[in-house]
């Protein structure tokens, strides 16, 4: 016998995509989505996108810090739509990355200057957008620059008994965490 869930439909955006694989979303009412490391492998998602979540109240033992988790996801699709003609739409793919933002040393340079000028931290997401950079690119130049020791980071963990942290902040110097 199959049981059927009674899901909500909701618009989210992607917070946190963890070490794990799994990720964090957040709704309209600030309230944070689980998402299994199996969707986000087969939605292929990334910080920052937004998605359609189905959601059921989360497991009762973590609802007081989550309370929902995701049954499925749908990423909408994006259309860039040039000019429409008698009708027919013309559709424009989106345009290639610049190729000097992925050269890595011009790359992490451009990522210290902007932690440099700004009092503060930074999520991946945030210096992914900032950059115009996917959050892979931008998470392993971060990574890079800390290896280096030329970055601080600031691991975030929502309660005691996890493993990994749920999100990564980023500056310039250690300081600015203070």
């Amino acid at each position: 016998m199959s049981q059927l869930f009674e899901t909500t439909k909701v618009p989210a955006i992607i917070d946190v995509v963890t070490y794990a694989g799994s990720a964090f979303a957040v709704n309209e009412q600030g309230q944070q989505i689980f998402i299994n490391s199996r969707i986000v492998d087969r939605c292929d998602l990334s910080e920052g996108a937004e998605v359609l979540a189905y959601i059921v109240p989360n497991y009762e033992d973590k609802r007081d810090h989550i309370p929902w988790r995701a049954l499925r996801v749908e990423v909408p699709r994006k259309i860039d739509v040039q000019a429409t003609v008698a009708g027919i739409e013309t559709v424009m793919p989106a345009p290639e990355p610049q190729p000097e933002k992925t050269d890595p040393s011009w790359l992490e340079e451009r990522i210290f200057e902007l932690l440099a000028k700004e009092d503060g931290y930074w999520t991946t997401a945030e210096v992914a957008q900032q950059m115009d950079i996917d959050t892979k690119t931008a998470g392993n130049a971060l990574y890079r620059l800390f290896s280096k020791r030329r970055i601080s980071k600031a691991d975030v963990h929502a309660n005691p008994d996890q493993g990994r942290a749920s999100f990564v902040l980023w500056t310039d110097k250690v300081s600015k965490f203070a």
